[in-house]
Formats: structure tokens, sequence, C-alpha cells
């Protein structure tokens, strides 16, 4: 735990505060620190974010002075920058110092900061808190530093942070400005920890589907465990298969690291490899060739920690699997796709500076508040929350599965409309002021509606649709943020009274133009109530365990290319098909929707314990029957 050496208000906010033997000596705050946590906007788009502190003679006014040398690194580069500067300290406080910089530019910018806040941490290190008073520059700010022994990097627990920040809160009770600034703080991203070693702790969106696939539902398997298949063409000019998707994979890892960190705790790891011999262990165990069908790759492979790839020559087709946690359906599409431009040209990859490359989590790209929350945040969280639910009964599809079952294997089934039945169906949508994926959830509801048991006459129902949206637009930094999971769902409660297509279009035709703004700021907030509602499951018996899921994934076509080129500016690959989905052990099928060379895909993921395959191609040929009938397609 962090232990409390001094905490006090900062002068600022109480000018009567005994400030005289309040602040640390210069030989304890020199040496090399590190930010833990930032409210400043400065630290947002920066990673590796150090602070050197040294003594320096005194000025001519005898204030004690301090050499100061920042070293950071932006998140999208791995050359390092540095800022240096003096600090002067404040008569009569030895806790307060004026920065002033020494660069051309920076010896006219000043600013006056404040340690009120310092101590140590269990098991050898230190941790102080800094309020930086606003400048003609800047806002006002906090800054939580923490070391280790001799100056190494310390990992800052929760519950370390929360111990002092507690603390902090308390004493902030009366001072609205300053508890904004606590709660508006940003946990830096990756951080090497020690010599190759990265880490950075799982934002919210993450931790969702992490605590999903902790289920347990199916010994030995992963729940929303997630696959992709690309099948490709490969022409003689790349060679043999085998070996250049090899070095294709090390070209995607280079670009996305991701793929190889893997999950410790509560953190997200990643290690360099140091060796020939790392890289060559790390390609044996996830990249592949099989003699199996993609189907039988799927049911049988073990889910990895990292990601893998798998090429099935038969059939010509390249499986990408990972966790759900780390990507969603377009970053497959994207990875995917630079697997094809690999293929096509070769690049010798010496393995040290991708580090440079990982991404920072959603909720820093996208700079989401996080805790602690503001009352206007937790209220919006909350009503958020209550929207879940519904005084109306459910829809209750007929079955004769049983919840109550325990899961088996995951299954997919595909249904792909013809490129004239895609092209009427988007020239409808268009006609009638629709979206694709608006005219989709509305058949699918219509769909469960005429495969749920009868209701009394004139009894209103509710189907609980969960709408997903993609929040790449929030992404506030250019980083290779294709490589994280940058999509969210929320729930709403239909109204279901004639089951008709033009009732469901309309609930969904608002949700999807209101979209997922009015949620984005509190997010995260949401997300930690959510969590405490994971692991609490519907009862058996309840009717909206049945309720399938859809997502559209949109346009393949604007992330994947067709025809992919050699130096010499031959095809040396080609694209023919796509397919995404995730494992399931869950009742609720979960159904992926896109378009890709002019044909609409539509698969659905389910679990053989609850489904048969003729209920989902039922389910299946009934979205897209009335998704025709609604859009006066049928005639």
């Amino acid at each position: 735990m962090a232990v409390i050496t001094s905490l006090r208000l900062p002068v600022l906010y109480d000018s009567a505060a005994s400030v005289q033997h309040s602040g640390p000596s210069i030989d304890w705050l020199s040496g090399r620190w590190h930010i833990s946590h930032s409210s400043l906007p400065m630290w947002r788009d920066k990673r590796n974010c150090t602070v050197d502190y040294a003594p320096l003679a005194p000025a001519a006014s005898m204030l004690p002075r301090v050499d100061d040398m920042v070293h950071y690194q932006m998140l999208n580069s791995d050359s390092v920058s540095q800022i240096h500067a003096i600090n002067t300290g404040w008569k009569g406080n030895p806790a307060g110092w004026t920065w002033r910089g020494t660069g051309w530019i920076t010896q006219f910018i000043s600013c006056d900061w404040e340690i009120f806040g310092y101590g140590e941490l269990s098991g050898g290190g230190h941790w102080m808190i800094m309020h930086f008073r606003a400048t003609w520059l800047s806002k006002a700010g906090l800054d939580l530093f923490t070391r280790g022994v001799d100056g190494t990097y310390r990992h800052l627990e929760e519950a370390e942070y929360t111990s002092i920040i507690e603390e902090v809160e308390k004493l902030a009770t009366d001072h609205p400005e300053l508890s904004s600034l606590i709660r508006n703080r940003s946990t830096m991203s990756w951080v090497e920890v020690s010599p190759g070693r990265w880490e950075r702790p799982f934002g919210n969106n993450e931790k969702i589907p992490l605590v999903m696939s902790k289920l347990e539902l199916v010994p030995g398997r992963e729940n929303w465990y997630e696959s992709s298949i690309s099948k490709i063409l490969i022409r003689e000019s790349v060679g043999e298969p085998e070996q250049a998707l090899r070095q294709a994979w090390k070209q995607v890892r280079f670009q996305f690291p991701e793929i190889a960190a893997y999950p410790s705790g509560d953190k997200y790891v990643y290690e360099v490899p140091q060796t020939e011999e790392e890289v060559t262990k790390w390609l044996s165990s996830t990249c592949s060739t099989v003699t199996t069908t993609a189907d039988e790759l799927l049911t049988s492979l073990p889910p990895l920690n990292v990601m893998s790839v798998h090429w099935i020559p038969h059939t010509n087709e390249v499986v990408l699997t990972s966790s759900h946690f780390r990507l969603d359906g377009r970053a497959f599409m994207t990875l995917s796709n630079f697997i094809c431009h690999a293929l096509a040209q070769p690049k010798q990859i010496d393995f040290g500076n991708e580090v440079s490359n990982l991404s920072p989590s959603f909720e820093v790209l996208a700079k989401i508040p996080q805790a602690p929350y503001s009352p206007e945040i937790e209220t919006a969280a909350t009503q958020r929350l209550m929207a879940w639910g519904s005084s109306l009964p459910p829809v209750k599809i007929a079955t004769s599965f049983s919840a109550g079952e325990k899961a088996a294997v995951s299954r997919r089934l595909t249904s792909v409309y013809s490129i004239e039945e895609t092209s009427s169906m988007v020239k409808a949508c268009k006609s009638n002021n629709l979206s694709v994926a608006v005219a989709l959830t509305a058949g699918l509801v219509s769909a469960c509606c005429e495969l749920a048991e009868p209701a009394p006459v004139d009894e209103s129902r509710y189907f609980m649709a969960i709408c997903a949206f993609d929040l790449r637009k929030y992404n506030s930094s250019p980083t290779t943020s294709t490589a994280t999971i940058s999509s969210t769902g929320n729930v709403y409660p239909i109204t279901v009274t004639d089951g008709s297509f033009d009732s469901h279009a309309a609930q969904f035709k608002e949700i999807f133009q209101r979209g997922f703004d009015p949620y984005i700021e509190s997010m995260s907030c949401f997300q930690e109530m959510m969590m405490n509602l994971v692991n609490q499951s519907l009862p058996h018996d309840s009717p909206l365990n049945w309720h399938p899921v859809l997502s559209s994934l949109g346009k393949a076509d604007n992330i994947m290319e067709s025809q992919f080129f050699n130096e010499r500016g031959e095809v040396a690959v080609e694209l023919e098909d796509f397919w995404v989905g995730m494992e399931i052990h869950q009742c609720q099928p979960q159904l992926f929707v896109w378009t890709l060379h002019g044909q609409l895909t539509m698969t659905a993921c389910y679990n053989e314990a609850y489904w048969s395959p003729e209920g989902i191609q039922q389910l299946l040929d009934k979205i897209k029957q009335h998704v025709q009938q609604g859009l006066n397609l049928d005639s």
C-alpha cells in the first residue's frame, strides 16, 4: 500500500496551510520519476514520460534551484524527445517551484507547481503528487509520479492509487475545481517496466470481453473467441505459401505488436523478442499449416493467449484467431488485408522498434473520463443502465431447447445474398431513408416475432436488441488503433406491437441516428457498473436468453482490397472471400453482417446445445424475407 508522509491542500486552495515543513528535501526529490497518472492534456498523446531532477547551485536570491529534464515518446513514434528546464524554489514554501524552460521557445514559458503530497510505496519506491497552476498556455492539472528503487519504473497498483486519491478527495471536498482535476486523470499508456517488457492497464472496453471469455462454460474452450477466414489466391511469384506466410506474420507483428501481447493479471504485456530463437519459437507456436477444414480447425484449436494464423492449402484459406478483448470484426479485416499486402511485398523485419506501434487502450485514444467520476457522469451511466428494462413482457421465441443445458460445440451458418439481391436491398434502403443496418435489425426483430410463441391479442411485448457501434471516430490519435477493440454495444428494449417491419425500423432508425454520442463520456463509468452484472446470468427460463444479437460491420470493401501487387506492379495475391465470427457458449446467437464484392453476407454463430442448424437457417431465411417484404422487394 501507499504510505503518506505528507498531504495537504495546495496553497492556491488554502493560503493559510502550514507549508513550512511540508515539502520533501531536494535530496529526496532528486533522481528519475515516472508519470503514472495525469490530468494534463499534454501527456495524452505521449508515453514513457519521465522527469529527472538534480540539485543546482542556488540562485542569486539564494532560492534553491533544481535541474529538470523531461523525456517522452509520442504514441506513434519510437524516437525520444526531451524538454529541459530550471526550477526555482518558492520563498517560504519548500514544496513550491517555478518551472522555466531553457530552449529557444520554452525560455519564454514558465509554470508554478507544488508537491502537495508524497510518501513511500510498499516493497520499495516512492510517490508524489503535484499541482500545476494554469498558465497562458495550459490549464491547471495534477501529475502523480512514482519511482522504484534506484529510479526504476514502479507500477502503481490500483489499490495504491485509490488509497492516495481517496485521501486527496477528502481534502478537496470544498474545492470543486481541485475535485474536477482529480476526476480527470489519465493513465499513461505502454511503459517499459524492464528491458524489452512493456505493460499497460486494460481499458474497460477490453475488460468486458475478458470477463466474458473466462466464464468457462465449456472446459478448455473460450467464450467469444474470435476468428476470421480469408480465401485468397496466391500467385507463383510469392513463392512457397507456408514460408511466405511466416514472413508475413512477422511483418504483421511489427506493425501490430498486439498480436503477440497477452494478459497477465490486470495488465496487458508485450515482450520484445531478444533473439532470433525467440522469434522462431513464437512463429512455431502461432503460425501453422493444417490439413483440416476451417470448421474442424475452429472447433478443435485450443484458445491461445496470443493471436495465431493458420494456412489451409487445399482450400487456400488463411485463418486468424484471437481472444475478443484484443480486437473486433473490423480489426480482423484490417489485419487480414495487411497479411495479403505482406505476402505480396515481403520485407526484412528486425524486432525492437515495433514497440512504437503499440496502441493505447481505446479509453486513452478517445480521452474517456475515468474514475473517480463526476456526479453527472454517474447519473448518465445509471440512466443508461436503467433504460435497459421494460414493463412489457418479452418476446418468447418458441424452442424445444433449454437454457439450463450445458453448452456444447459452437457452430456457424452463413447466408450470402446475390449481387442482385444486395444491390436491390441497398437501393431500397436509400429510397426509404434507412441504413442497411436499420433494415437488417428490424428484419431480425420481425423474424423473431414470427418464430415466437403466440401472444394474447393486442398485447405489446418487447425485444431486447443489442446494437453495435463502431467507436473509431472518437479516436484522437492516428496510431495503429485498428489493432484494438474499438466497438461496443448498447441495449435497447424494442416495443413490439403488431410485429411489423415498419414499426421496428422506425425505432431502430432513431437509435442509429442518435448513435453513441450520448453515451461516450459516461462509457467507462457504465462499463464498471456492467462488470458487476456480467456474472449474474439471467434465469434459465428467461425468454431474453434467446434474443439474437446482430452486428453490422459495414462495407468490407472499404477496408479490404481485392488485389495486392508486388514491387514489380504484378498481381501477387487476390482476395476471393472473407468470413469473421466468434465462438458462442451462450443461448444467444451472434449474427454478423458485412458486404464484400457487392454481396451481403450474414453469418450466425450459435451453440448446438441451444439451437439446431435448421432453427438457425429458418431464422436467417425469415430475416431476409421480412427485410425484402418491408422494403417492397418481394413483388
